[in-house]
């Protein structure tokens, strides 16, 4: 597992953050699902954003969600988020982006699977 300290508040919740290694999609349209264990080390409720970026376009979001984050750990996965033609080749990035609360932060079993997506239909004669 991992713990990251915030330790200051930032203005901006992507001032502190953490990534995982960037990956390439393979194929024009895909989808990956995001799973992991996490909490937070308060008592309130914390609400971080797991955003999947664009490397290639200036960190252009791609997809990704809030998270609502509590003492407990709790499973999360997330929905798919899915990858379009100009993607292909492109470095991706996934931020958990941290830096809006003071908390410690508590993650483990971070996968990422790259679903199946149905080929689209060829086109009419």
């Amino acid at each position: 597992g991992m713990e990251v300290q915030i330790d200051r508040v930032f203005s901006k919740n992507f001032h502190a953050q953490f990534s995982l290694p960037h990956f390439m999609p393979r194929m024009p349209h895909s989808a990956y699902q995001l799973t992991f264990w996490a909490r937070v080390g308060s008592s309130s409720a914390v609400t971080p954003e797991v955003a999947f970026l664009d490397v290639d376009e200036g960190y252009e979001w791609v997809g990704g969600a809030e998270l609502a984050l509590t003492e407990s750990w709790q499973h999360i996965a997330m929905d798919p988020v899915f990858t379009q033609p100009a993607h292909k080749g492109h470095e991706i990035q996934i931020a958990f982006l941290i830096g809006a609360t003071l908390a410690d932060f508590f993650f483990d079993d971070i996968q990422l699977f790259e679903m199946d997506v149905p080929s689209p239909p060829p086109p009419s004669p």
